[in-house]
C-alpha cells in the first residue's frame, strides 16, 4: 500500500522519522524552517539509558567515560557501559539529512510551515508527523499550547571557551546551592563546554526568566570556578507535560511536541527517536490509534526511574541525596539502569 507522509522539523525526531519512513518504503517528505543543523541551543548530550536505539555513527565528539555528580561533595560514576556520548549535534544532525536524502527522501529547507499551509498539507499527505518543537504548529493550530508550560523544565546555557581539561571524557552536574534545581558541564572538548541549568517546576519559577536566570547562570559559573571566554547564551524550556492527545487527525505528534524530554535533567534526544520510529511503524502497520499506548509501553521504565530521581531532588534533602548517589556509584549501576527504581524503592 502506498503511503505519503510529510515531516515537519529536521531536528532528532524528524530525521529519525524520515530515515525509517523511507526504509519501510514510505513516500517522506520533510519541511525544516531554516538549515538543518543550525539554531542548535542543547548540551549536546546523547543518552539512552534503555538502550533502545543504536549507538549513534555520525558527529560523536566522545563517549562519555565518568558521570561526577556534585551535591555537597563529588560523586564520579563510571557510566563507560551506558549509551552516552558527547555528539557534535550540528554535524549529527546534517549527517542523518545527508542520510535521508540517499534513501529518497524530500527535504526541503528554509520551508516554515504556516497555519495555513497545515490546512493544505494535511490534504495532500496521508499522515503528518510535527516534530516543530514548542509551542508546536499542532499545538498552535488546535489551541493548547500552553501545556507545554505546565511541569516544564526553565533552562540556561553558555558556551565557555576555558580549560576543560580536568573533566576529559566526564560530564559533571551539581545542585544548585538554593536548591531549585541543576546546573550541568558537558565539555565539548578540552577547551570548551556547554555549561548550563535547569530551573525545575515551570510553573511555580514563572518570575524566572531573563536577566533573573542568566544571572543565575553567572552564579554557576562562578561556583564551578569556571573563567573563561563566554560565546553565547540561550535560554528555553523543556517540556515535561505531554498533551492529552498525541493524534490529531491523521497528525502525530514527536519528540518535544509530544512533550518528550526528561522530567529528571531536560534531555530529549532519545525520547524524540523512540517516538518518531514508533510512530513511523504505528503508521506502516495501519494502527496509528496504537501509537500512544506502544510509545507509553517502551519508555515507562525510564520515565518512572526519572521522575522518581525529579522528586528526590525537589525534597531538597541534600544529605539524602548524598546517600542516594553514593549507592549509584557504589552498586546500584552495576544491576542495569532498568533495576534502578526498585533498588531506590528498597533502600529508600
Amino acid at each position: 500500500m502506498f503511503i505519503k507522509i510529510g515531516i515537519i522539523g529536521g531536528g532528532p525526531a524528524g530525521l529519525t522519522a524520515a530515515i525509517e519512513g523511507a526504509r519501510l518504503g514510505i513516500d517522506v517528505t520533510l519541511w525544516e524552517k531554516s538549515r538543518i543543523g543550525e539554531r542548535i541551543n542543547c548540551a549536546e548530550g546523547f543518552f539512552d539509558p534503555l538502550e533502545l536505539l543504536s549507538p549513534p555513527d555520525i558527529g560523536v565528539r566522545y563517549k562519555v567515560k565518568n558521570l561526577i555528580i556534585q551535591i555537597d561533595n563529588e560523586h564520579v560514576i563510571d557510566v563507560s557501559d551506558l549509551n552516552l556520548f558527547m555528539l557534535d549535534r550540528q554535524k549529527w544532525q546534517k549527517g542523518l539529512a545527508e542520510r535521508a536524502r540517499s534513501t529518497g527522501v524530500l527535504i526541503l529547507e528554509e520551508h516554515p510551515i504556516s497555519l495555513e499551509k497545515l490546512d493544505s498539507i494535511k490534504r495532500d499527505f496521508d499522515f503528518i508527523l510535527d516534530g516543530s518543537g514548542v509551542p508546536s504548529l499542532t499545538s498552535r493550530y488546535y489551541n493548547f499550547k500552553d501545556v507545554y508550560l505546565k511541569e516544564a523544565l526553565i533552562t540556561a546555557q553558555c558556551r565557555v571557551k576555558s580549560d576543560f581539561s580536568s573533566l576529559d571524557r566526564s560530564f559533571k552536574a551539581a545542585m544548585l546551592k538554593d536548591n531549585s534545581g541543576y546546573g550541568w558541564i558537558f565539555p565539548r572538548n578540552k577547551g570548551e563546554a556547554n555549561v548550563g541549568l535547569g530551573i525545575y517546576n515551570m510553573e511555580s519559577n514563572e518570575k524566572i526568566k531573563g536577566s533573573e536566570l542568566y544571572r543565575k547562570l553567572d552564579q554557576f559559573l562562578i561556583s564551578q570556578e569556571i573563567n573563561g571566554n563566554i560565546v553565547d547564551r540561550a535560554a528555553g524550556i523543556c517540556p515535561n507535560k505531554r498533551p492529552d492527545n498525541l493524534i490529531f487527525d491523521n497528525l502525530l505528534l514527536i519528540g518535544d511536541t509530544a512533550g518528550l524530554t526528561s522530567p529528571f535533567h531536560g534531555g530529549g534526544i532519545d525520547l524524540a527517536c523512540v517516538s518518531a520510529l514508533t510512530a513511523v511503524n504505528a503508521i506502516k502497520e495501519g494502527n496509528i490509534e496504537k501509537y500512544p499506548e506502544q510509545l507509553q509501553k517502551k519508555i515507562k521504565r525510564k520515565m518512572d526511574i526519572e521522575l522518581f530521581l525529579k522528586r528526590m531532588w525537589m525534597e531538597k534533602d541534600r544529605s539524602r541525596l548524598e546517600a542516594m548517589t553514593g549507592l549509584i556509584g557504589g552498586r546500584l549501576f552495576k544491576n542495569g539502569v532498568s533495576s534502578l527504581l526498585e533498588n531506590f524503592l528498597k533502600v529508600f
